[in-house]
């Protein structure tokens, strides 16, 4: 991780506009890889990675994406291992790899806290409404089910408020409760 962030820092100070990370075990094949990762116009993007076992450069989906069931560029949770970093984007100079974000308190893990740092280049308010634009009242539904829970720890608002948020967005009617973790 510090590899990386030296690397970053090097391009920044550079005035690099895009950063390529490949660890040494990935190989890129296609000559048009570069030129079509740059095309996405993503502030981050990686190519699909094929490999013998059931391994890639990125969580979500992994078996249909892998068998190209489901083709295109798409939002996934982390990319890791081989990736472009668009460093002309918005936010970009929030993004690290080292140290791991203030907010971060999970394992000490690479992928993790990168894509920690992603999510945090990014986080902001939610919008706010606008008086030219008039927004239908929320219609909160329990989806079938007798009773929808969110529990989650009080010390972390930040979370509860971002999922409270979410879960009015799409109309999911939840009942809070306090998560105990000891502490």
């Amino acid at each position: 991780m510090k590899l990386k962030q030296a690397a970053l820092d090097f391009a920044r100070k550079r005035w690099a506009d895009y950063i390529l990370y490949a660890d040494t075990d990935n190989i890129l094949t296609n000559p048009e890889t570069l030129n079509l990762m740059m095309a996405e116009n993503k502030s981050a993007v990686a190519p699909m990675l094929d490999s013998q076992g059931a391994y890639s450069n990125y969580w979500c989906e992994y078996f249909p994406t892998r068998h190209r069931h489901r083709l295109g560029c798409y939002p996934v949770p982390m990319i890791h291992s081989t990736m472009l970093l668009d460093l002309r984007k918005e936010g970009m100079t929030k993004l690290a790899f080292f140290p791991p974000h203030a907010d971060y308190s999970w394992p000490y893990d690479d992928i993790i806290v990168f894509a920690f740092s992603c999510r945090a280049a990014v986080d902001g308010p939610p919008m706010r409404l606008s008086r030219y634009v008039y927004m239908f009242p929320k219609q909160r539904d329990l989806m079938g089910f007798d009773e929808i829970y969110l529990i989650n720890l009080r010390r972390r608002k930040d979370r509860r408020d971002r999922m409270l948020f979410s879960l009015n967005e799409l109309e999911i009617d939840v009942k809070v409760v306090d998560a105990v973790d000891g502490k």
